[in-house]
């Protein structure tokens, strides 16, 4: 699970600097 999440925060990261 905390794999997943690792794998996750990134993803949400660059999708934050895409968007902004």
């Amino acid at each position: 699970m905390f794999y997943f999440i690792f794998l996750c925060f990134p993803i949400v990261t660059v999708s934050v600097l895409i968007l902004n």
